[in-house]
């Protein structure tokens, strides 16, 4: 059994590049939807990033709000008879 011998198999009628590009389009499928899902999985990443340094900028703000010193150093004025600035505490 030297080999097999199919009568009109491998004739130029067949189209044996195309078939082969096929196959490897094939095989690579799963890496190019693994590298489309990495591409998105960074973009979420990004996006993320984004979000957190938002939060922080409002939780350095809010923190601020906080500071009793804030509060405490406002002065109050009144148009009333008695014209001594209070503050308020």
């Amino acid at each position: 059994m030297a080999g097999v011998n199919v009568s009109g198999f491998l004739t130029k009628s067949f189209d044996w590049q195309t078939m082969v590009d096929q196959l490897m389009e094939v095989s690579r499928a799963p890496i190019k939807r693994l590298e489309a899902e990495k591409t998105g999985n960074l973009a979420q990443v990004d996006a993320l990033a984004g979000v957190r340094a938002s939060m922080v900028t409002l939780q350095d703000s809010l923190q601020s709000l906080w500071d009793e010193k804030l509060y405490t150093a406002r002065i109050v004025t009144s148009d009333t008879a008695n014209t001594d600035r209070k503050s308020v505490v």
